[in-house]
């Protein structure tokens, strides 16, 4: 079974500082906006119809806000995959061996011929189109698991053109 933990973006811990702030904010630049509407200069009267202005406009697009990003009761999941322990008596060893092959590929071989050669076929392969270079391929031969080394091998139109042995 997996185990699912769901945590409300509501419960963040920065959830409350945040929504305290967004919320005070407005509230005191309509205050701020109304003692300066009440005062008597022509200024004051500007500034405060200009205060009480963008505060509603702030208000609204708070809600706005809050609605698209809270109001849908957002959940956060997180997934923990089972653990699975399992016991290995014998390592999986496979008497596949890059050196064995590294010396007998030689440039211009196609691809079909690699691997009949080598026994195995790529499970790992990225081809690239490239003007002028024509259709580049790179595959990986081997498995760092299971084998003691891996080939990489670059064929340009189907045939190598370089190749690199790793061993483990």
């Amino acid at each position: 079974m997996s185990d699912k933990t769901e945590v409300k973006a509501s419960k963040h811990e920065s959830y409350l500082a945040l929504t305290i702030v967004a919320f005070f904010i407005p509230i005191i630049g309509l205050i701020v906006g109304i003692v300066y509407i009440a005062k008597d200069k022509r200024l004051d009267k500007k500034l405060g119809e200009h205060l009480i202005a963008i505060s509603i406009l702030f208000m609204i697009l708070q809600t706005i806000f809050w609605y698209l990003t809270w109001g849908r009761s957002t959940t956060l999941t997180t997934y923990s995959p089972p653990v699975v322990s399992s016991v290995v008596d014998t390592p999986v060893v496979s008497s596949w061996d890059p050196n064995t092959y590294y010396q007998q590929i030689q440039n211009g071989q196609t691809k079909a011929q690699v691997e009949k050669l080598i026994n195995k076929t790529s499970d790992s392969c990225t081809t690239s189109e490239t003007p002028g270079v024509g259709t580049m391929e790179l595959c990986d031969y081997g498995s760092p698991l299971t084998d003691k080394g891996s080939l990489m091998i670059t064929y340009i139109d189907g045939r190598v053109y370089s190749k690199t042995k790793t061993t483990y």
